[in-house]
């Protein structure tokens, strides 16, 4: 079961973090990846929800080891409306 999340999750103090930390990496969104931005995340809630609820085995690109805490922070931000 993820942690609790509580307080705003904001894209800019929240998820940018993790972005930069577990998918920025040279082999992924850093690299030979698209590069993920605020816009293409709002734009892309289904597939980030469906990879978030997954652990991220649902991850386009092949299956990811995401950390409860790193998904329930995504679906926190996802809930309560993608603030930038």
């Amino acid at each position: 079961v993820p942690p609790a999340i509580t307080g705003d999750i904001t894209y800019t103090q929240h998820i940018v973090p993790l972005y930069k930390t577990d998918c920025k990496g040279s082999a992924c969104h850093g690299g030979i990846a698209k590069t993920l931005d605020y816009t293409y995340m709002v734009n892309n809630q289904p597939a980030l929800t469906a990879m978030m609820n997954s652990s991220g085995t649902k991850h386009p690109g092949g299956p990811l080891s995401l950390s409860p805490a790193t998904s329930s922070t995504f679906l926190a931000w996802i809930a309560q409306g993608v603030k930038p």
